[in-house]
């Protein structure tokens, strides 16, 4: 028996090992512009007034520490280790559950493959890492939670956790909900029918209150259910963006010999690509004799056009050439449209 659960454990830290290992290769090597372009986002202030608007918001909490930590992402692999890093404290978090809740000796597989959908989510820009702050946050209080003594202590702290965490953490708190009635159909202390009233209580609290706090927060019922996550997010990888983000990062890093290299190794030829290859080939005084060495579209290889087929990317990438050529007015009109 002692040799299985040896080998049992062993394969345990393989997988993890290799797993965590795989993420912060994925995320340093394979899928880097797109972290750099989620820091070039947002702007983080140490400053009152700032800090004080995430309180006007739920999820302020996870909001607050997932965008103090999303500014390390233009770090070289900074984005990499916190990704992993998040991802292994919630992996850690969701095993201690999975384990408390239910007695399978292969539980750490179930954390993995949850972690592993979490992971799928950080591939879209429009997930925020206070997303998976917010998860790490639910079950850590609901680790908290199971330390209360006695039915009554559990009840009054559960009425009292679920809303507090809506305020702190949004959206996880369904995950919050999901833990704690399973947590107590497990234990043997309570009543079904006490169960099931406990249950419907925390239930209640949960679809009402987010909803009657939307208009404090100015937010549609989507949104204030969703929150932090306001936009619909595809857990699958975009190495396509991928490529054009890598031209767009390394032109904002101030290497144009970088871009015009990274253009032309594009697959696609994509008009982005045309788009920096000629920006860049402009800022080191090579357009002239680059210009027909690379597929042109003519002015579209140039200027971005402004129009309703143009997409938020495309206007935020439409302003760099306006702004080098000295035309600050149009630059900050594109800049500000794609915001």
């Amino acid at each position: 028996m002692k040799k299985y659960l040896t080998a049992d454990l062993s394969l345990r830290k393989i997988l993890t090992a290799l797993y965590f290992g795989g993420c912060f290769i994925f995320f340093a090597f394979f899928y880097k512009y797109h972290l750099y372009y989620i820091e070039q986002m947002q702007l983080f202030r140490l400053s009152r007034d700032y800090i004080a608007g995430y309180f006007h918001k739920p999820a302020s909490i996870s909001c607050l520490a997932g965008d103090f930590l999303t500014q390390f992402y233009y770090l070289k692999a900074g984005g990499a280790v916190i990704i992993t890093c998040s991802l292994l404290l919630l992996w850690y978090l969701i095993d201690w559950a999975v384990s408390s809740l239910f007695s399978w000796k292969h539980s750490y597989l179930l954390s993995l493959l949850a972690t592993a959908l979490v992971t799928c989510f950080h591939f879209d820009i429009a997930y925020p890492l206070a997303a998976t702050v917010s998860l790490i946050i639910a079950l850590a209080v609901f680790r908290m939670y199971t330390l209360f003594p006695g039915l009554t202590n559990r009840i009054i702290s559960g009425i009292i956790l679920v809303p507090l965490l809506y305020l702190a953490a949004g959206l996880a708190v369904y995950l919050f909900l999901l833990v704690v009635i399973l947590y107590e159909f497990k234990i043997k202390q309570v009543k079904g029918l006490l169960k099931l009233g406990y249950s419907f209580l925390l239930i209640l609290i949960v679809l009402i209150f987010p909803v009657s706090m939307r208009t404090h927060y100015s937010l549609t019922v989507r949104q204030a259910r969703l929150y932090p996550v306001t936009e619909p997010v595809k857990p699958i990888p975009y190495f396509v963006l991928e490529s054009v983000f890598s031209f767009d990062c390394e032109w904002y890093f101030n290497h144009p010999e970088k871009t015009i290299k990274l253009a032309m190794k594009d697959p696609v030829r994509s008009r982005y690509a045309i788009y920096y290859y000629n920006l860049a080939s402009a800022a080191v005084n090579k357009l002239p004799e680059n210009l027909l060495s690379f597929d042109q579209m003519g002015l579209y290889g140039m200027f971005i056009p402004f129009d309703d087929q143009t997409n938020s990317t495309g206007m935020l990438f439409g302003n760099e050439v306006y702004y080098f050529i000295g035309d600050v007015n149009a630059s900050k009109h594109y800049a500000l449209m794609a915001n």
